[in-house]
């Protein structure tokens, strides 16, 4: 018998340690009430002496009477087996027809697993379980079902999870195996409901779970925990390794966008992975420290997994403890703004600025911007920090409208998080930030990284459309990273195409850099789009796109990014120039 399936002679350990041993039917009920599939004890004859109370009564019937006529050999065979010898265990699927409650039936490839135990002086019987084996679901009355079972997909809930893993620990623990154990979250399934509605996000939410049993054997239980959070219990573990192809699998299985009609959707997969050991052996250690490797993994990046390790326990903390101190700088107005120039490539002139939020911690010092934008994105901050920059920042163009008029074009750059652009009110929110500031929309544009168009290609499309039509410019912002196809870009209302900074540091020392790069700006071309090199550090870089034919330059080459006093300094003298021509 396989110990990843329900573990008949596990319960009857259970069945001694009862201070009422004789009471067959009541003992087993109380022991299996949440067990994971319906059981019988049958007398070696075949005849049903007792059962969970789970479906319809089936005592003093016998269980061939259950069974299609064409699969009766098959079970001849297969209580024969079973007949042979005490403490004998065999599996087998066969056809049963089988009484859900008294007033219906339903009939179906039943996978059955017995023991041979009527030489033990407690339950002198043969120990049967069944399971469907069409979806792994438990045979159980409505009643159960809704109680153990999410409604939506199917798949067990929390209390059947906790359960399954609490019955996997005790086989374990008996047979020197690790359990792991797997929570699966879907980084942006709650931007993509909060936009398009809740029904799409519960088909999503079937789909899903669909192809996350794809990825699990018959015997591993896949659960869903809460509205985008799935878990896995995965038995018979020798370490870490033996993980993988689970993770891989579904990893694989959420790059495929999720179809819904003519719509598709990317639900990258995070996931977190914890084995227990000596020192976490109870579930509740194993789902928390799964919890946590979780965590850093959606801090990381989304589409990853990652196995806990000890470290993050007090990288956790720490981490909770910059995300309270954010929020609270966030309302304290305590974050700062840095501005980069963005020069047109040929002349040199300052054209655009781009706004970078900064974080001087009062005793962590400069805190690194992709580490608390991490932050931000696994939590609502990101709304709320996306909102403080865009207000902050167009009052400050609008200043600098006044204080240097002689550069009346000099437009603000804005990189916005992709979960900004699934929100329904971001145009909302731009449109309350330049009357704040008194600016015309043309003024200002936003960008939206190319993993973050691919993420949710609808949403975000719907939401470019709206700001576009406000009169803002719209950016690519990373390109070359990313897998947009041409198909999608011509789906999208974009002005500018920023190539990303891994590609512009490699041209001029690597001829299949030069070769994607000047493929970039042919395929911008194509669309009509203004092109900008990112993280131009050197003059042969800016030489070479200014050749290839890019319009705009961004980098320490031509600054880097500066404080509003600092970059008032370089508007300055960029327009006394302007003047002087």
């Amino acid at each position: 018998m396989s110990d990843r399936q329900f573990d008949s002679a596990g319960a009857v350990d259970h069945m001694r340690e009862s201070r009422e041993p004789h009471d067959r039917e009541r003992l087993l009920r109380g022991i299996i009430k949440q067990a994971s599939a319906l059981i019988l004890i049958c007398t070696p004859s075949g005849q049903i002496e007792c059962q969970t109370g789970a479906a319809a009564s089936l005592i003093g019937r016998k269980l061939s009477d259950l069974v299609h006529p064409d699969d009766q050999p098959g079970l001849s065979s297969f209580w024969s087996r079973l007949r042979s010898a005490p403490n004998t265990t065999v599996n087998e699927t066969i056809r049963i027809t089988f009484p859900i409650c008294a007033e219906a039936e339903t009939r179906g490839m039943t996978h059955l697993i017995a023991t041979n135990l009527v030489h033990d002086p407690i339950v002198k019987g043969i120990v049967v379980s069944l399971r469907t084996a069409s979806d792994n679901r438990t045979l159980v009355q409505p009643a159960a079902q809704s109680a153990f079972y999410d409604a939506l997909t199917g798949l067990p809930n929390r209390a059947l999870f906790h359960d399954r893993l609490e019955q996997a620990l005790l086989r374990s623990s008996r047979q020197k195996f690790s359990v792991g154990v797997l929570i699966v979250s879907l980084d942006n399934l709650g931007p993509v409901s909060d936009r398009l509605g809740q029904d799409v996000g519960e088909k999503l939410l079937i789909e899903a779970a669909g192809r996350l049993r794809t990825c699990v054997r018959a015997e591993d239980t896949v659960a869903r925990l809460e509205s985008d959070e799935f878990a896995l219990v995965l038995e018979m573990l020798n370490g870490y390794d033996d993980t993988l192809p689970v993770a891989r699998a579904i990893t694989e299985q959420f790059r495929r966008p999720l179809q819904l009609g003519h719509d598709e959707f990317v639900l990258t997969a995070s996931i977190g992975i914890a084995l227990t050991d000596a020192r976490y052996s109870d579930a509740g250690s194993v789902v928390s420290n799964a919890g946590l490797a979780l965590r850093q993994a959606k801090i990381e990046g989304h589409g990853r997994h990652l196995f806990f390790n000890e470290n993050m326990i007090a990288h956790t903390q720490s981490q909770r403890d910059l995300e309270r101190d954010l929020r609270e700088a966030i309302e304290k107005d305590e974050l700062d703004i840095h501005y980069q120039p963005i020069v047109d490539i040929v002349s040199g002139e300052i054209v655009e600025v781009e706004a970078l939020a900064r974080w001087h911690h009062p005793t962590r010092g400069l805190v690194a911007p992709v580490d608390f934008i991490a932050i931000a994105e696994e939590t609502d901050l990101v709304v709320h920090l996306g909102k403080w920059v865009l207000h902050k920042a167009c009052l400050q163009l609008a200043e600098w409208h006044r204080v240097f008029p002689s550069v009346p074009s000099l437009m603000l750059s804005i990189n916005l998080s992709a979960y900004q652009f699934q929100k329904p009110f971001l145009a909302a929110d731009v449109i309350e930030a330049l009357l704040e500031a008194d600016l015309t929309a043309s003024c200002l544009r936003l960008g939206v990284s190319e993993a973050g168009i691919t993420r949710d290609i609808e949403a975000t499309s719907r939401t470019l459309w709206e700001l576009k039509e406000l009169g803002l410019r719209i950016a690519i912002d990373n390109f070359g990273t990313g897998t947009s196809s041409l198909s999608q870009l011509r789906r999208l209302p974009l002005d500018v195409l920023k190539i990303d900074r891994s590609l512009i540091s490699r041209i001029g020392d690597d001829e299949e850099a030069d070769e994607v790069v000047r493929g970039i700006i042919a395929l911008a071309r194509s669309l009509a789009l203004r092109i900008t090199g990112e993280g131009i550090e050197t003059a042969r870089q800016a030489a070479l796109l200014r050749a290839w034919g890019s319009n705009e330059g961004q980098g320490y080459y031509f600054g880097k990014p500066l404080d509003s006093r600092q970059t008032a300094e370089l508007i300055s003298k960029s327009s006394k120039s302007i003047v002087a021509e």
